[in-house]
């Protein structure tokens, strides 16, 4: 891979726990109080909240900007709803039973074609790697594409799966759960523009991501990777051993 040893990702800032929480800095970051002076101390424009053990999105909480008043601040989602803090750290279940720590990292500004080509919500590529001894395999891959009304991609709530042709990169028809109506899309549903046909930039860089992320994981026979495309290149958000196979066998074997 042309990446060398490093797998490009989103800045990790630190782990949010209420005993073991720490800051990439040395700090702690284990109460609300804790994140309130990160956020503070940094003049954090936007950033991310997400579970180390999550599923189907629950928990994840975007936030795009920060609003300031003194040493009070509002969070906005990308859909543009403000959360107080004690808001923003419910929604991110923070204090959950069994929470194994919430991961604090950069928001991402994402690729302006998704907008361009009327891609609306959250996108993310989810492509599927399978290694043998001698060699790591990309069989599949979608684009996972969010709705309007959501911050998040959950195949639970909505999400689209768009098919992509690994080689060159095309999107092909997309797919929902039966319960959110046809499962035979060429357009999107909140915004009419056609995707199928498209071919979004940097695609050969994209898989270039999970291949290597795969090269250094060898032990891990088959992992199913998500890839954001920011305005810089691809990010390797995170690699799942148990994911959702029906959102690729939908598009046929």
């Amino acid at each position: 891979g042309h990446y060398g040893g490093r797998v490009p990702t989103p800045k990790v800032h630190g782990i949010l726990h209420p005993q073991r929480g720490r800051l990439q800095s040395g700090g702690p970051l284990r109460s609300q109080r804790d994140l309130l002076r990160w956020i503070l101390d940094t003049d954090a424009q936007a950033f991310v909240l997400k579970p180390i053990a999550g599923w189907n999105s629950q928990g994840v909480a975007i936030f795009s900007e920060v609003l300031r008043d003194g040493d009070q601040v509002e969070l906005v989602t990308p859909g543009g709803r403000i959360l107080s803090l004690d808001e923003a750290i419910e929604m991110s279940q923070f204090t959950s039973r069994g929470n194994a720590g919430t991961i604090l990292q950069d928001y991402v500004v994402p690729h302006p074609w998704f907008s361009q080509e009327g891609l609306a919500g959250a996108n993310v590529f989810r492509i599927l790697t399978v290694r043998s001894p001698q060699a790591t395999y990309v069989v599949a891959a979608v684009l996972f594409c969010g709705r309007a009304d959501s911050d998040v991609n959950s195949w639970q709530r909505g999400a689209i799966s768009i098919h992509i042709d690994v080689a060159s990169g095309v999107l092909g028809k997309g797919r929902t759960l039966p319960r959110f109506g046809t499962m035979d899309l060429r357009t999107h549903p909140d915004t009419g523009h056609q995707f199928t046909g498209k071919c979004p930039p940097a695609w050969d860089d994209t898989v270039a991501v999970a291949h290597h992320a795969a090269d250094m994981l060898p032990e891990v026979p088959v992992v199913c990777w998500e890839v954001l495309l920011s305005e810089d290149g691809p990010l390797l958000l995170e690699g799942n051993i148990g994911f959702g196979l029906t959102m690729l066998q939908v598009h046929g074997p």
